[in-house]
């Protein structure tokens, strides 16, 4: 979810393996490396849900890395972070685990 007529910054990594983070209808294209930050833009113009792909051929399950921003008016947006914050902040201080990482022993 993203306001419209807002540049948007993106950062990418990957925890496994090179993977290439695709929205064609922005024009953004970065490669997602191991280790690595890489950042990028984009500034989306019309309300819509903008689809993209991972473009590198990176394991089994490449065909299912969907990528998907929906572009909203500033007051859906506004709506959607108050409540986001409300669904996805920290309790007491302490933070949320939204994944975890694999070890290996």
């Amino acid at each position: 979810m993203v306001p419209v007529n807002k540049t948007i910054r993106v950062q990418v990594t990957a925890a496994d393996v090179i993977h290439s983070f695709v929205v064609q209808s922005f024009g953004a294209r970065i490669d997602a490396v191991p280790g690595r930050l890489n950042e990028t833009w984009f500034k989306p113009e019309k309300e819509g849900v903008y689809y993209g792909q991972c473009s590198k051929l990176c394991g089994k399950d490449h065909a299912y890395m969907p990528i998907a921003f929906r572009v909203v008016s500033e007051q859906d947006y506004a709506a959607w972070l108050a409540d986001a914050k409300k669904k996805y902040a920290s309790n007491n201080g302490k933070p949320v685990a939204v994944a975890a990482a694999e070890t290996e022993h």
